[in-house]
């Protein structure tokens, strides 16, 4: 008896449950979009990251390999700290200003999306 209540139900309900089929579809694609712009944004920053970490260990081993002969090993090693402590903190200083920017920006591209859903459920109202 229960799937006859439910056969009837659905054939009373046919259009709306097909409406609500197709809106969760819609909203599936703009998870599914939303998700995929996340992960390339999250790819971009390791690769952003990765990139810096190699600049930051070029110009470390490149000031290894300079010659200083007048400088004595213990100069040579307080001055190579002294260096990687400021790109160290030049490299936190660009990952802080990197972040606040990737926040504005997916804050931008969600007024953007809800924008246009709202622009959509009106023309369709």
């Amino acid at each position: 008896m229960e799937t006859d209540s439910n056969n009837g139900s659905r054939g009373q309900d046919g259009p709306r449950s097909r409406k609500r089929a197709a809106a969760s579809q819609g909203k599936s694609e703009s998870a599914a979009e939303k998700k995929r712009t996340q992960n390339r944004i999250s790819q971009q920053c390791a690769r952003e990251k990765q990139s810096a970490y190699i600049r930051q260990m070029e110009t470390l081993v490149a000031a290894l390999k300079t010659p200083n002969e007048d400088a004595t090993e213990q100069t040579k090693y307080d001055e190579l700290v002294k260096a990687h402590l400021k790109l160290a903190e030049e490299k936190q200083q660009v990952e802080d200003v990197l972040f606040r920017l990737r926040q504005k920006l997916l804050s931008v591209g969600n007024l953007a999306t809800a924008a246009a859903g709202f622009k959509a459920q009106q023309a369709s109202n």
